[in-house]
């Protein structure tokens, strides 16, 4: 053996046993983690996560609560987080309460969205008798993200709740999108939706009256490339159904720019609404412009 090699192995032994302590001090840590969790009840830790989920979703006067009647963690991996019993509950100043509740909730973190630096996961909803919901999404503080969701006959009026509307809206398809939440018109994606019998009670949002209406069936197919929609086919109702109270069809195109209020509307529209539609609104059917066939370019 050379002298330079014999020079070489205290080098050599002394990287060994820095990457090997390295090694032991990441496992150790992993470990104690995970020993700690283990510890908490389940049940606690689901908590403390729909709390913080709560008051990430309110805003304004709007509140937030979600709870749960069991919570099961999985640390196989990343984990998996399991929902037993999901409540929703609105609140609002000077209205009553609203809730929801599905059967459950299933959440699994994204590994590799963590190894890139982003926060994500796939998100399973049970509202009846089996997994009819599947969004996965990952987002980025800078507002970056990107959603995915697999929707089969699910009822999106929970969701829309959340909003302020309460409604059941079946929704059958998919919607892709991805941009940057705080750029409209970044958004690229597809949406191909087919929308069930709808019903949106009688109600009043930001201080405007909003008549019952129903309607059986629809289809929503639009494309977006860079903040600018081309809307295919926009259809709620039947022209020849009498029974739907709102009977209408689009197809155009929206741009969307950063400040939203500027986006521009460029829709060829055909909408007819019920008489007990129009007399709720106080309109008389034979001055009112509703039931008509139009093209509006306009800004929003």
């Amino acid at each position: 053996m050379s002298t330079a090699e014999i020079a070489e192995l205290p080098t050599v032994s002394k990287k060994v046993r820095i990457a090997r302590t390295a090694g032991w001090i990441i496992t150790f840590v992993a470990f104690l983690a995970l020993f700690t969790v283990s510890k908490l009840p389940e049940d606690r830790i689901g908590g403390l996560l729909l709390d913080k989920a709560s008051d990430t979703l309110s805003s304004g006067t709007t509140r937030i609560r979600l709870s749960a009647d069991r919570t099961h963690i999985s640390l196989l991996l990343l984990g998996r987080i399991r929902f037993k019993g999901l409540n929703l509950q609105v609140f609002r100043d000077n209205e009553p309460p609203q809730s929801i509740r599905w059967e459950e909730a299933r959440i699994s973190p994204s590994i590799l969205d963590l190894l890139l630096g982003r926060i994500g996961a796939t998100v399973r909803i049970l509202p009846k008798d089996d997994l009819r919901q599947k969004i996965s999404f990952w987002f980025r503080r800078s507002g970056e993200f990107s959603l995915s969701a697999d929707l089969m006959d699910g009822d999106i009026g929970p969701f829309a709740l959340a909003a302020g509307l309460r409604a059941t809206l079946p929704l059958a398809g998919s919607v892709q999108l991805a941009g940057n939440a705080s750029n409209p018109s970044s958004l690229s994606g597809e949406i191909r939706l087919l929308v069930g019998k709808t019903q949106v009670p009688a109600q009043k949002i930001g201080g405007f009256s909003i008549p019952d209406i129903r309607f059986d069936d629809g289809e929503i197919r639009a494309a977006i490339e860079t903040g600018k929609a081309k809307i295919d086919a926009l259809r709620l109702g039947k022209p020849d159904r009498a029974s739907d109270d709102i009977r209408g069809v689009a197809s155009g195109e929206i741009t969307l720019v950063r400040s939203i209020e500027d986006s521009q509307i460029s829709l060829r529209t055909n909408v007819k609404f019920s008489d007990s539609v129009l007399k709720s609104l106080f309109l008389d059917r034979k001055s009112t412009r509703l039931n008509s066939s139009h093209v509006s370019e306009s800004r929003m």
